[in-house]
C-alpha cells in the first residue's frame, strides 16, 4: 500500500509539474503574440526563439516562429531594392589599364552569384528554411512549420497565368466564402473555372463549397475531379478523405488518407490516418520515433543546418540524450559515397536509400530502448515504410518520391500490418 501510495504521489506531482510548465510555455508564446500585435517583431523574434529553445518538443511555438520567419522573409523580398549592376565592373590588368566583364565572363557570374546570396531577402529565405527544418526534426506536431516547408520546397506552382476574369471570379467566390454563402461561392468558382479550366484553387474551392454546405457526396465528387485535374497536389486528396470522413464513410476516408500520404508524408494526414484507424478500425499505429540529427543527403550532412553548415545548439544539447543517433551519422558518413547527393545508391548493390541504410546500421549496432519500435517495424519488413512515412522528413523527400513511386502498394500494407488491434 505504501508502494502503491507513493507511486500515485509522484505521478500527482509530475502531472503538477508538466502541467505548470505547459502553463509557462502558453504564456511565453501568448507574449510572443501580443509583441507581434503591437509590431514589435524583434522582440517577439526574441520570445520565440527562447521559448523554442526551452522546449524544443512545443510545436505551437515553432510554428509562430516559421510564420513569423516566413513574413520577414516576405517582407525583405517585398523591400528589396534593385542591387548596383556589375555589368560594368572592371578590373586591372598587369599594365593598370582597366579590362571590362562581360556578362558571360566567368568571373563576373561568380561575383553575381555571390551578390545574390547576401541579399537581404535570401539571408531571410534561408533562416526561415532553417528553422522550419528545425521545427520538423525536434517535434513532431509542427503542423504549420511541416506544411510551410512542403508549400516552399515541393508543391509545383499553380495559378501564374490566370485571366483576369477568372481572378475576378474567384476573388467574389472567396468574399462569399468567408461569409459563409457557400452556395453562392459555389457558382462563383464554377464560372471561374468556366473561363479557366486550369484553375487549380478554383477546383478545389468548389469542392470546399459543397463541404462547408454538408453536402459530402458533391464534395466527394468535385474532389475527385480535382484530382483528375491536378494528380501531384497534396490537398485535393487530403480534402477528399475529410469529405469521406464526414459522410461517414470511415474505410474511403482511411485508404484515400494512405493515398495522400503516398503523394506526400503531411503530418496532418498522417495524424487523421491514424486517429481515423484508431476509432473505425480499432487500431493502434505507430508513431515517430524521436531523432536527433538530420537526414544525410540531399547535399546537407546529418547533424547540419540549411544555411550556415553549422551545428545548431538546440541539437547539440539534444544529442546527448540519445547516443544510439551516433551510430546512424557514423553510418552515414562510411556510404554516402555510394549514393546520389539525394540518396540514391549509385551501384546495384545493397541498400537503395541512404537514409534506410542509416537506419538499418544503427538498429544492428545500438540496443537502445528507444529503438523498439523501429525494430518490431524491421521484423515484419516495414522499416522503410516506417522510416519514409512515420518518420519522415523533408531532407529525405527525394528518397520517399523514389519510393512511393513504385510501392504504394506496400505502404497500403504497412498500415494494415502494423496496426494493433485493441
Amino acid at each position: 500500500m505504501l508502494r502503491s501510495g507513493l507511486l500515485s504521489f509522484i505521478l500527482l506531482i509530475s502531472s503538477v509539474v508538466c502541467l505548470a510548465q505547459t502553463a509557462k510555455h502558453e504564456k511565453k508564446l501568448q507574449k510572443a503574440k501580443d509583441l507581434l500585435e503591437k509590431n514589435e517583431v524583434s522582440k517577439s523574434l526574441e520570445t520565440l526563439e527562447e521559448l523554442t529553445e526551452e522546449a524544443p518538443g512545443y510545436g505551437a511555438a515553432w510554428d509562430e516562429l516559421s510564420k513569423l520567419k516566413m513574413g520577414i522573409y516576405y517582407y525583405r523580398l517585398s523591400k528589396q531594392k534593385e542591387e548596383k549592376s556589375i555589368a560594368n565592373f572592371s578590373i586591372k590588368n598587369a599594365d593598370g589599364t582597366a579590362s571590362s566583364l562581360s556578362k558571360n565572363d566567368s568571373l563576373m557570374q561568380v561575383m553575381q552569384l555571390l551578390m545574390d546570396e547576401l541579399k537581404p531577402s535570401k539571408l531571410a529565405y534561408n533562416d526561415m528554411i532553417k528553422t522550419m527544418r528545425t521545427a520538423t526534426l525536434v517535434c513532431d506536431d509542427a503542423e504549420s512549420s511541416a506544411m510551410l516547408l512542403r508549400n516552399f520546397l515541393v508543391d509545383p506552382k499553380v495559378d501564374t497565368a490566370v485571366s483576369e476574369k477568372a481572378k475576378e471570379l474567384f476573388s467574389q467566390a472567396e468574399e462569399e466564402f468567408r461569409n459563409n454563402n457557400f452556395g453562392k461561392a459555389a457558382e462563383l468558382y464554377q464560372k471561374a473555372i468556366d473561363v479557366q479550366p486550369d484553375y487549380f484553387k478554383a477546383s478545389l474551392y468548389l469542392g470546399d463549397s459543397y463541404y462547408g454546405m454538408h453536402n459530402y457526396l458533391e464534395a466527394i465528387n468535385y474532389f475527385k475531379r480535382a484530382i483528375e485535374r491536378f494528380p501531384t497536389m497534396l490537398e485535393p486528396r487530403k480534402y477528399l478523405s475529410d469529405a469521406y470522413s464526414g459522410e461517414g464513410l470511415y474505410k474511403e476516408a482511411i485508404e484515400e488518407g494512405i493515398k495522400a500520404l503516398c503523394v506526400y508524408p503531411d503530418v496532418n494526414m498522417l495524424t487523421k490516418v491514424r486517429q481515423l484507424m484508431y476509432e473505425h478500425e480499432r487500431k493502434r499505429t505507430p508513431g515517430p520515433i524521436k531523432r536527433y540529427v538530420f537526414p544525410f543527403g540531399n547535399e546537407r550532412s546529418a547533424g547540419e543546418i540549411y544555411g550556415d553548415g553549422k551545428e545548431d545548439k538546440k541539437l547539440k544539447m539534444l544529442k546527448k540524450e540519445a547516443a544510439h543517433w551516433e551510430y546512424y551519422m557514423a553510418a552515414g558518413t562510411n556510404l554516402k559515397d555510394n549514393y546520389t547527393k539525394e540518396g540514391i545508391n549509385r551501384t546495384n548493390q545493397g541498400q537503395r536509400y541512404l537514409e534506410i541504410a542509416c537506419w538499418e546500421e544503427m538498429l544492428k549496432f545500438s540496443k537502445a530502448p528507444e529503438l523498439e519500435l523501429a525494430r518490431s517495424m524491421q521484423a515484419i519488413g516495414m522499416l522503410d515504410c516506417y522510416v519514409f512515412i512515420t518518420c519522415f522528413h523533408q531532407d529525405f523527400y527525394p528518397q520517399f518520391k523514389d519510393f512511393a513511386s513504385t510501392n504504394s502498394e506496400k505502404i497500403k500494407l504497412y498500415f494494415e500490418k502494423s496496426g494493433q488491434s485493441y
